[in-house]
């Protein structure tokens, strides 16, 4: 699946469609269990729109990456999601 979506992400110009198929691969990767790959996936989906939903993603595949080369913790991103989305699921 995340090959197709990246053929159809190189077509869109939208920015909600193309955070949409990022968001999409990010979940597959991150479901793989390509932890790292899912963390830049959903950088690049967060770039395009941001969302709660991303952001909470993005802190749980910061959580089981042991190499984090940014940083970023995710309780950081944890509690940017409670500040700017407090009425959220997320």
């Amino acid at each position: 699946a995340i090959p197709a979506l990246k053929q159809v992400l190189k077509k869109t110009k939208n920015n909600q469609e193309r955070r949409d198929y990022w968001g999409k691969i990010a979940w597959s990767q991150y479901r793989l269990g390509h932890y790292r790959e899912a963390l830049d996936s959903y950088e690049e989906a967060i770039q395009q729109g941001e969302t709660a939903q991303l952001l909470y993603w993005k802190a749980r595949s910061l959580e089981k990456n042991k190499k984090n080369k940014t940083g970023e913790k995710p309780q950081e991103v944890y509690q940017n999601i409670i500040q700017m989305y407090p009425a959220t699921y997320y």
